[in-house]
C-alpha cells in the first residue's frame, strides 16, 4: 500500500524524488555498509517483530557474530544509532524501529543477505537461549512467571515463520551440516522456545519450534547424543534424556491446543510406544504420557478410554512419588475432568480438591495453576448449583490470573467466561453481560474471528441475551456462534447441539415456533449419535423439545418428553438438583392444560421447593415458579392465595430484571386477571385495567409490532373493555390478536380458541347470537381436537354454546350442552367448584324456560350451596343465585318464597355495593350497582304476580332511578326497563303512560342499535301491544309486521319469538275480522310453542286459548271444544318481561 502511495505521489508531483521508504533504506544501506555492528544489529531485528526487543539480546547476538568485540562499547554504539529507539524500563533497556524503518530493514537485510539463513536463525537462537539464561534461568519453564517473558513473545512469533522457512522448508541434506551447529544444544533450544510459546498459548509458533526439534531429532545417527543433550525436567517434557518422546509428547500437546487432535493422539501414542519399549509399563515417567494421551482422549469424547488412562497415570504416579508431589495434581484434575464428563459431580469436586490442596502446599497461594483448580472448582460448584460457592472460587481465580498475566490473557478469558454463566444463573444479567463481552474481546483479540472459543462467547452472549428478552440480538450471536462451529467442528459436534438448543429457545421466544422445534430435534439427532440414551444431557434436549411442543399445544407430546427427561434426571442427579425443577415445572404446565389442576400444583410446589433449596428466595427462576403456582391458584379459585405468590414473583422480578421486561409484563397480566376475577363483581376494574396496560406498553418496547405475545396482550386488555361494556374497543382488540394469531400459529392452535371465545362473547352482548355461535363453535372444534373431551376448557365452551342455544331458545341443545360441561366440570374439578356452580345456573336456567321448574330450583339450589361455601354468604355472586331461584319460586307460584330469596339478593347487594356505589364509581360506571336495581326489578315481578302492582311499580321505579344515575339516560338497560314499566303501566291501565315508556325505549335502542337489530324487534312488539289496548289497530298491525320482519331476517324460522309476534299480529286480524289469517298466524305461533316449549308449557296453553277462540268464532264449534282448554289469561306483557338483561 505504501509502495502503490509513494508510486503516485512521485506521478503527481515530480518535485517527490525520493520517498520516506526510499531514503530509510539508502540510510540502512549506508549503515550496515559502514559498520559491522550496526549491520549485525539490524540482520537480527529484520528477524524478529517490531516490538521493542531487550537491548542484551542485541548485544548477544552481535558477540555471537564477533566474540572480539567489547560489549559496552557495542551497547554504547548502537544507542548511538539515530534510526533505531531506545526505552527504558524496569527489566532493562529495549531496542526498537519504526515502522518504516522495520519495513525498510526488513527489505534490505532480504536483499543483501550474505550469510545463509539458516546460520542467521541458528545465531539467533542461541541469543534468545543466553538471554533466557541470564534473566529467567529458573521462571521461563512455569506459566506463573508469565509476565517475565511476555516482551519476548511477539519476537518469538514473528521468528517462528523464519525458523519454518530455515528448517521445515529444507529437505533434511540442507538442514544437517554438522560444521554449521551443534545438533545438540540446538533441540534443547528450540524446545525451550517452544515451551515459552505454549505457556503464552502461542500454539502456532510453539509448534514450529518443536517440529524443528523434532526434525533433528529423529535422525537415527543422532538420537543417542541428542538424548545425552536434551534437558526434560518439565512434565511435558517427557521422560529424562528421551528427545523423541519429549518432542512427540510436546508436538502432541501442541495439536491438541490448536484442535488437531487426531494428529495430536498420534503422536502421544508414538511416544508412549517408545517409552514402552524402552522404560517398561511401570517407570515414572510413563505417566506423564499417559496423562497427556488422557486429555486428548477427553476432547475426543472417548471418556472411558481418559479415564483408564488417568488412573494409569495415578497409579504409577501413586507407587513411585509422594502423596503429595504434584504430578498427582495433575493426575486428579484429569479425573476430575472426566467425572464432570460422566456427569458425577460430587466426585468430580473430590479431585479437583485434591488437586487443589497439594498445588496450595507445593506452589502457593498465587500460583496460576492454583487458579486452575479454582475455575474447575468453580465450574463443578456452578453445575451443583453453588453459585456463591462458585462464584467465590472463580473470584480467587480471576485475581491470580489479573496479577499473573494481565488483563488480556486468554486464562483471564476463560475465567471471565465462567463468571458471566455463574452471574447469568445468578440473574445479575449485566453483570454476566459484561462478563461475556470482556472474554468475547480478549478471545477475538487473541484467537481470531474464527476460533470455537469465540463461538462460545457468543453463545453466552446470547444466552444473556436471551434472558435480557434482546432476543434479536440473541439470534444474532447464536447464528455467528454456529457458523464458526459448523465450519470448526462439523455439523455433528455436541457443540452444536448446545446452539442449535438456544437458538430453538431465541425462535420459540420471537414467535417461530415450527423453526425452534427444528433446532430442537436438530440438536437431540446429534446428541443421539453422541451420546448413550440415559446421558443427562439427553434429558436436556427432551426438555428443550417438550417446550416447544407445549407451546404448539401438542399436550401429549409435551408429556412424554418431560417424563424421558425426568426419568433420566433422577437416574443421574441427586433428587434436588436443579435441573429436576424445570423438568417439575414443565410437567406441571403439562397437567395444568390438561386440566388436572391438583397435579400441576404439586408439580409446580416440587420445583419451588427444590429452586429455594438450590438457589434462594429472591432468584427469578423462583418468581416463574411463584407465578406457575399464582395460576394454578386462580385457575382452582383460590384467589387470595393466587395472588400472593404473584406479588412474590413481582417483587424479585422488579428487582432482578427492571421494571420494562416481558417477565414483568406477564406477571402483570397475571394480576390483571385475578383483578378482574376478585373484582369486576364489584366494578373495580380501573387496576385491572392499568395491569394490562402497562403489560401491553412493555411488550410494544420489547416486541414487533406482530408477535405472537403482542396478541395476548390485545386480548387480555380486550377482556377489560369488555367487562367495561366498551364493546366496539373490546371487539377491535380481539380481532387484532386474531389476525396476529393467524399469521404466525396454525390454524387449529388453541390460542385461536381463545381469541374465537371472546370474539364470540361480542356479538353475544350485541345480540348477534348466529355469529356469537358460530364462533363458539370454532373455538370448541379447535379444543376437542387439542385438548380432548374431557378437559376443563372444552367445559367452557359447552357453556358458552349452551347460554347461546338458550337464548336462541333452543333449550334441549343448551342443555345437552350444559350436561356435558358438568360431567367435564365434576370429573376434573370436583362438585364444589366456582365453574360447576356457574353451570348449575346455566342449567337451571335452561331447565326453568323448558318449565322443568323442581329440576331448575335443584341446580340453583346447589349452585347456590357451592358459592356459599367458597364465597362467603354475603358474596355477590351469592346474590346473584338467590335472585335466580328468586325467580324459580314466582314460576312456581310459590311467591313468598320468591320474595324471600330476592329480598336476601336486595340486601348483599345493598351492603356490598351500596345504593349507589360511590366507591367504585371512579373504576366502572356500567356495573355500579346495576345488580341492585335488577333485585328491585325482579321484587316488582313478584310484586306484581301478588297483585301489589303498586308495590311493583316502586320497585321498578326504584330501578330504574339506580339505572339512570349510574348508566345515563341512554343505555340499554334503561330502555329495557321502560318497556317493562310500560307493560306494568298498562296492566294498571295507564295506557299513555305506557305508551310513552315504550316511546322512550324504542327512541334509545335506535340510538344505540341497528334498525335491524333483534331487540329493535322486541321494542316494535311492546309498542304493538299498547296501541293494540288503544284499539289503534293499523299502528299496531305495522309494528308487530315490523318486528317479525326483523326477526325472520335474525332468527330462525322457529324461534319462540317469532310466535309473540305470530301471536300478536293474529290478534289484530281477529280484530279485523280477518279470521282466517288470524287462525293462521294463531296455528304458526302454536306449532312453534310446541316445538320449543314442549305440550305443557303455560305458553302452549295461552295459544291453544287463541286458536280455540278464532275457532268459535269460526262457528267451528266442534273442532273448538276439542281445542278448548281452562281459560288462561292471555298476558301479552310477557315478552321479555321476565327477562331483563343487565
Amino acid at each position: 500500500m505504501r509502495a502503490l502511495t509513494e508510486k503516485e505521489l512521485t506521478t503527481t508531483n515530480p518535485s517527490y524524488r525520493k520517498s520516506m521508504t526510499v531514503a530509510t533504506k539508502l540510510a540502512i544501506e549506508r549503515a550496515i555498509n559502514n559498520d559491522t555492528v550496526v549491520k549485525s544489529a539490524f540482520t537480527l531485528l529484520s528477524l524478529c517483530s517490531q516490538k521493542p526487543l531487550h537491548l542484551d539480546i542485541v548485544i548477544s547476538y552481535i558477540l555471537n557474530e564477533n566474540a572480539q568485540l567489547d560489549k559496552e562499547e557495542i551497547a554504547l554504539q548502537i544507542q548511538g544509532y539515530s534510526l533505531l529507539m531506545f526505552e527504558e524500563r524496569e527489566n532493562g533497556i529495549f531496542v526498537s524501529t519504526h515502522q518504516v524503518v522495520h519495513e525498510a530493514n526488513k527489505s534490505v537485510i532480504k536483499e543483501s543477505r550474505e550469510l545463509d539463513e539458516l546460520v542467521q536463525v541458528i545465531a539467533l537462537v542461541m541469543s534468545f537461549k543466553q538471554f533466557v539464561d541470564a534473566h529467567l534461568p529458573q521462571t521461563w519453564r512455569d506459566r506463573n512467571f508469565n509476565r517475565d517473558s511476555e516482551h519476548f513473545v511477539p519476537h518469538l512469533i514473528t521468528f517462528a515463520a523464519e525458523v519454518e522457512n530455515a528448517f521445515l522448508h529444507r529437505d533434511d541434506c540442507q538442514v544437517i551440516k554438522e560444521d554449521v551447529f551443534n545438533y545438540f544444544k540446538v533441540i534443547e533450544d528450540f524446545r525451550r522456545l517452544a515451551i515459552i510459546g505454549w505457556n503464552h498459548r502461542e500454539y502456532s509458533a510453539a509448534k514450529v519450534y518443536c517440529e524443528a526439534a523434532l526434525k533433528l531429532a529423529e535422525k537415527d545417527q543422532l538420537k543417542e547424543n541428542c538424548e545425552r543433550a536434551l534437558d526434560t525436567n518439565l512434565k511435558e517434557s517427557g521422560p529424562k534424556n528421551d528427545a523423541l518422546v519429549a518432542s512427540y509428547n510436546m508436538i502432541g500437546i501442541l495439536q491438541r491446543e490448536l484442535g488437531d487432535l487426531q494428529n495430536s493422539k498420534e503422536n502421544h501414542e508414538r511416544a508412549l510406544d517408545i517409552q514402552l519399549k524402552h522404560l517398561g509399563p511401570e517407570h515414572v515417567a510413563m505417566a506423564n504420557s499417559y496423562h497427556h494421551l488422557g486429555n486428548v482422549q477427553l476432547l475426543l469424547e472417548n471418556i472411558e478410554e481418559a479415564k483408564e488412562l488417568y488412573e494409569r497415570a495415578l497409579d504409577i504416579q501413586s507407587k513411585n512419588l509422594e502423596p503429595d508431589h504434584i504430578d498427582l495434581a495433575f493426575s486428579y484434575t484429569g479425573l476430575g475432568g472426566v467425572h464432570c464428563e460422566l456427569g458425577d459431580l460430587e466426585q468430580a469436586k473430590e479431585y479437583f480438591e485434591r488437586a487443589l490442596n497439594i498445588e496450595l502446599k507445593k506452589l502457593g497461594p498465587g500460583h496460576v495453576d492454583v487458579a486452575r483448580s479454582y475455575v474447575n472448582l468453580g465450574y463443578v460448584e456452578r453445575e451443583l448449583c453453588k453459585l456463591q460457592k462458585a462464584k467465590e472460587h472463580l473470584d480467587c481465580a480471576l485475581n491470580i490470573q489479573l496479577k499473573k498475566f494481565g488483563p488480556e490473557h486468554l486464562d483471564v478469558a476463560n475465567t471471565y467466561h465462567h463468571l458471566g454463566v455463574i452471574e447469568s444463573k445468578l440473574c445479575n444479567l449485566e453483570q454476566a453481560k459484561e462478563y461475556h463481552e470482556k472474554a468475547l474481546h480478549i478471545r477475538r483479540k487473541n484467537l481470531g474471528p474464527e476460533h470455537v472459543d469465540v463461538a462460545l462467547n457468543y453463545f453466552q452472549l446470547a444466552n444473556v441475551e436471551r434472558k435480557l428478552c434482546n432476543f434479536q440480538k440473541a439470534k444474532e450471536h447464536l447464528d455467528c456462534a454456529l457458523n464458526i462451529q459448523l465450519k470448526k467442528l462439523g455439523p455433528e459436534h455436541l457443540d452444536v447441539a448446545d446452539t442449535y438448543d438456544v437458538l430453538g429457545i431465541a425462535e420459540s421466544k420471537l414467535g417461530n415456533l415450527k423453526q425452534a422445534k427444528e433446532y430442537h430435534e436438530k440438536g437431540l439427532d446429534i446428541r443421539r449419535k453422541n451420546l448413550a440414551p440415559e446421558h443427562v444431557d439427553m434429558a436436556s434436549s427432551y426438555h428443550h423439545l417438550g417446550n416447544v411442543q407445549l407451546l404448539l399445544e401438542n399436550i401429549e407430546e409435551a408429556k412424554e418428553l418431560y417424563e424421558r427427561a425426568l426419568d433420566i434426571q433422577s437416574k443421574s442427579l441427586e433428587p434436588d438438583h436443579i435441573y429436576l425443577a424445570f423438568s417439575y415445572t414443565g410437567l406441571g404446565d403439562v397437567h395444568r392444560k390438561l386440566g388436572d389442576l391438583e397435579q400441576a400444583k404439586e408439580y409446580f410446589e416440587r420445583a419451588l421447593n427444590i429452586e429455594l433449596k438450590k438457589l434462594g428466595p429472591e432468584h427469578v427462576d423462583v418468581a416463574r415458579s411463584y407465578v406457575e403456582l399464582g395460576d394454578v391458584e386462580r385457575e382452582l379459585c383460590k384467589l387470595q392465595k393466587a395472588k400472593e405468590h404473584l406479588d412474590c414473583a413481582l417483587n424479585i422480578q422488579l428487582k432482578k430484571l427492571g421494571p420494562e421486561h416481558l417477565d414483568v409484563e406477564s406477571i402483570y397480566h397475571d394480576l390483571g386477571v385475578i383483578e378482574s376475577i376478585a373484582e369486576s363483581k364489584l366494578g373495580n376494574l380501573k387496576q385491572v385495567k392499568e395491569y394490562h396496560e402497562r403489560g401491553l406498553v412493555i411488550r410494544r418496547k420489547n416486541l414487533a409490532p406482530e408477535h405472537v405475545d403482542m396478541a395476548n396482550s390485545y386480548h387480555h386488555l380486550g377482556n377489560v373493555q369488555l367487562s367495561l361494556d366498551n364493546i366496539e374497543e373490546a371487539k377491535e382488540l380481539y380481532e387484532s390478536a386474531l389476525e396476529i394469531q393467524s399469521k404466525n400459529l396454525e390454524p387449529d392452535h388453541i390460542y385461536l380458541a381463545f381469541s374465537y371465545t371472546s370474539l364470540g362473547v361480542v356479538p353475544h352482548k350485541l345480540g348477534d347470537l348466529e355469529q356469537a355461535k358460530e364462533y363458539f363453535g370454532l373455538t370448541l372444534n379447535i379444543e376437542l381436537k387439542k385438548l380432548g373431551p374431557e378437559h376443563v376448557d372444552v367445559a367452557c365452551s359447552y357453556v358458552e354454546l349452551g347460554d347461546v342455544e338458550r337464548e336462541l331458545c333452543n333449550l334441549q341443545k343448551a342443555k345437552e350442552h350444559l350436561d356435558c360441561a358438568l360431567n367435564i366440570q365434576l370429573k376434573k374439578l370436583g362438585p364444589e367448584h366456582l365453574d360447576v356452580a356457574d353451570t348449575y345456573h346455566g342449567l337451571g336456567s335452561a331447565e326453568s324456560r323448558l318449565r322443568n321448574l323442581k329440576q331448575a330450583k335443584e341446580h340453583h339450589e346447589k349452585g347456590l350451596d357451592i358459592r356459599r361455601k367458597s364465597l362467603g354468604p354475603e358474596h355477590v355472586d351469592v346474590a346473584l343465585n338467590y335472585f335466580q331461584l328468586g325467580n324459580v319460586e314466582r314460576e312456581l307460584c310459590n311467591l313468598e318464597k320468591a320474595k324471600e330469596h330476592l329480598d336476601c339478593a336486595v340486601n348483599i347487594q345493598l351492603k356490598k355495593l351500596g345504593p349507589e356505589h360511590l366507591d367504585v364509581a371512579y373504576t366502572c360506571p356500567v356495573l355500579e350497582h346495576v345488580d341492585v336495581a335488577l333485585s328491585c326489578f325482579q321484587l316488582g315481578n313478584v310484586e306484581r304476580e301478588l297483585c301489589n302492582l303498586q308495590k311493583a311499580k316502586e320497585h321498578f321505579d326504584c330501578a330504574l332511578n339506580i339505572q339512570l344515575k349510574k348508566l345515563g339516560p341512554e343505555h340499554l338497560d334503561v330502555a329495557h326497563t321502560y318497556h317493562v314499566l310500560g307493560n306494568g303501566e298498562s296492566k294498571l291501565g295507564n295506557l299513555k303512560q305506557a305508551k310513552e315508556y315504550h316511546e322512550k325505549g324504542l327512541d334509545i335502542r335506535r340510538k344505540n342499535l341497528a334498525p335491524k337489530h333483534v331487540d329493535m324487534g322486541n321494542s316494535y312488539h311492546n309498542l304493538g301491544n299498547v296501541q293494540l289496548l288503544l284499539d289503534n289497530i293499523e299502528e299496531a298491525k305495522e309494528l308487530y309486521e315490523r318486528a317479525l320482519d326483523i326477526q325472520l331476517k335474525n332468527l330462525e324460522p322457529d324461534h319462540i319469538y317469532l310466535a309473540f309476534s305470530y301471536n300478536g299480529l293474529g290478534d289484530v286480524h281477529r280484530k279485523l275480522g280477518d279470521l282466517e289469517q288470524a287462525k293462521d298466524y294463531f296455528e304458526r305461533a302454536l306449532n312453534i310453542r310446541l316445538k320449543k316449549l314442549g305440550p305443557e308449557h303455560v305458553d302452549v296453553r295461552h295459544g291453544q286459548n287463541e286458536l280455540s277462540n278464532v275457532q268459535l268464532a269460526l262457528d267451528d264449534v266442534q273442532h273448538g271444544t276439542e281445542c278448548q282448554e281452562p281459560t288462561v289469561e292471555k298476558d301479552h306483557c310477557a315478552f321479555l318481561d321476565d327477562n331483563p338483561t343487565v
